[in-house]
């Protein structure tokens, strides 16, 4: 079943073009994809998540789709995440404007790149800052860590996001199986069926319990890096869908994904998240 925001949503496209550092961005993208709430300057709301320095002033709900989060850990929920560092495993478009974004919006944000694609992050290593551009907002974005080696990442973040193609899922798990905890989150953004894939070699492996899965059913932004330390977000998923492993956590990944992307839907599963990929 498709979340009840997307069903019968006839999914238009528009001409789109946008300036930044005096080169024009062209593009036909679905306008769907558009958040007019999303664009921010300095003090101006992003949305309304407790944990965003420029959202200071909206009060946190602690609901999920209108009923409350009852039940949950105390590092779940917009209020309690303040403090919690987020990993974001990768380097490609998607990775770095999570990273950014999340970034500038006031969480403490360790990017992890695998070994084999060191050059994806090389520019940003030391710095450890992105220049984020677009809709999702505009400004310099400070990672609190930028790395290739797994322990620096997953030994102080519990929410682990990876936008990663599925090509490199495989990969990834390989190389973080050995640090990954049954406190840890694991988030593919979008899955493909990378939750089903990362449980099959949990199981294998004799990992019980293993981490809480989560797959979304696309990339929570269209957007496209610019340069080795540059991403322009072109517009925001308005109703990302995700899907949990096992099943019963659902609304565990609901509100642990909600602060950090306003409008997130729930399937009822992972399976079900897989099978509504608009792009797999």
């Amino acid at each position: 079943m498709m979340p009840g925001s997307r069903t019968g949503t006839e999914y238009v496209f528009r001409s789109r073009e946008t300036s930044t550092a005096g080169v024009t961005i062209g593009g036909r993208v679905p306008a769907w994809y558009f958040r007019q709430d999303c664009s921010s300057q300095a003090g101006s709301p992003l949305h309304g998540c407790g944990v965003c320095h420029t959202a200071r002033s909206i009060q946190t709900k602690d609901t999920v789709a209108g009923a409350p989060v009852v039940g949950l850990p105390d590092h779940i929920g917009g209020k309690t995440m303040i403090g919690e560092a987020v990993g974001v495993l990768g380097g490609g478009n998607t990775a770095f404007a999570v990273a950014a974004k999340l970034a500038l919006e006031g969480h403490r944000v360790r990017l992890w790149e695998h070994p084999s694609q060191a050059s994806a992050v090389s520019a940003i290593t030391s710095s450890r800052q992105i220049r984020l551009t677009g809709v999702g907002g505009e400004g310099s974005a400070t990672l609190e860590c930028v790395s290739t080696e797994a322990a620096d990442v997953l030994h102080d973040a519990t929410l682990l996001l990876a936008p990663v193609p599925s090509y490199a899922q495989g990969a990834f798990l390989d190389a973080i199986s050995a640090h990954l905890l049954p406190k840890h989150v694991l988030a593919f953004l979008p899955g493909n069926s990378g939750t089903l894939a990362a449980a099959h070699r949990f199981r294998g492996a004799g990992r019980t319990p293993s981490p809480l899965l989560i797959e979304s059913d696309t990339a929570p932004y269209v957007c496209r890096k610019l340069g080795p330390d540059h991403v322009h977000i072109f517009g925001v998923v308005p109703a990302m869908g995700v899907g949990a492993l096992p099943a019963s956590r659902s609304d565990e990944a609901v509100a642990l994904l909600a602060p950090l992307f306003p409008g997130v839907v729930a399937y009822p599963h992972a399976l079900a998240a897989a099978l509504g990929a608009m792009n797999p």
